[in-house]
């Protein structure tokens, strides 16, 4: 009972921290839509195809958590600054930039089919992450979202190789191979790995807003298949903190403070794929699943890398 109303007060204190982030709001989206405002406007002047390139991965950034239609519009013009370089790279670069978000939003088949124009051995070792990324968040999805067990088992499996090859490209980056090793522990129901793994970094980086909600929401997801809903709903509102603090992601997601909880407490936002609670290995997804977009395996290179 003692440790019900512990937990009791650490939700309430944290639902107050958001309530009171929430409230400032505005500033956020004025800040956003200032950074939107010069990229549009350096955009507009006279400026070399490489730079253009390079704003336009700015742009790109700052402007996918609006509107997708939007940000494809964005990947395909970049492309076509690419072609008009002639630059290869640069070209893989924005093709990739456009199947990972048809990837993100329901086109699989055709990010699939964009992502075999690019061949992993011409691109620079810095883009492999990238690369990986993308394949590893579309398969992640289909499985997911596969109608038989058979799919399902198929692209659960392509999901673990390329899991597997981005531990391997991500050994220098601490906070990007906890979080793929986290995924792993989850996805092979080692829950309390994937929550020790994580509990550990997090100790070291407390003042940092961008690892602190990507963490804690992975930590969530670990507890929600411990199916500890109090832990889980503490690191689903520390997430949603750490995302609102931090300007450059989507402001208006989660919006809502304590309002928005159900389901004993945990926001609606998180609760649409609880029915995959029965079968762990298809209900874990880092990439596709978190609400930041952050990519943190391999975020979209803003110019030629």
């Amino acid at each position: 009972m003692c440790q019900l109303h512990a937990a009791n007060n650490v939700v309430d204190s944290l639902l107050s921290q958001l309530d009171h982030v929430i409230q400032n709001r505005p500033v956020y989206i004025k800040q956003k839509e200032k950074k939107l405002n010069d990229l549009r406007q350096a955009l507009r002047q006279r400026i070399s195809d490489e730079n253009r390139f390079t704003l336009l991965g700015e742009y790109l950034d700052e402007y996918r958590s609006y509107n997708t239609d939007s940000s494809l519009y964005i990947s395909r013009e970049r492309y076509q600054v690419a072609l008009r370089m002639k630059n290869k790279e640069h070209q893989d670069n924005a093709l990739m930039n456009t199947a990972e978000i048809m990837g993100t939003a329901g086109m699989y088949k055709e990010a699939i089919d964009l992502m075999h124009n690019v061949q992993i051995n011409h691109l620079p070792d810095d883009l492999h992450p990238y690369y990986y990324h993308i394949y590893r968040t579309v398969y992640g999805l289909m499985a997911d979202y596969a109608v038989t067990e058979q799919e399902k088992k198929l692209y659960a499996e392509i999901t673990d190789r390329y899991r597997d090859s981005l531990l391997l490209v991500n050994k220098d980056n601490l906070l990007v191979y906890t979080l793929i090793q986290s995924d792993q522990h989850n996805v092979r129901g080692e829950f309390d790995k994937a929550i020790q793994l994580l509990t550990d970094y997090l100790a070291g980086q407390i003042d940092n807003v961008h690892d602190v909600a990507i963490c804690a929401y992975t930590l969530s997801e670990s507890y929600r298949l411990k199916e500890d809903t109090e832990k889980e709903k503490e690191y689903l509102i520390l997430s949603s903190i750490g995302r609102k603090r931090k300007r450059k992601n989507d402001y208006r997601a989660g919006g809502g403070g304590a309002g928005r909880f159900q389901n004993n407490g945990v926001p609606r936002t998180f609760r649409k794929r609880a029915h995959q609670r029965e079968n762990p290995r298809q209900g874990v997804r880092l990439y596709g699943a978190c609400p930041h977009r952050a990519c943190v395996c391999a975020k979209r290179p803003k110019g030629a890398h």
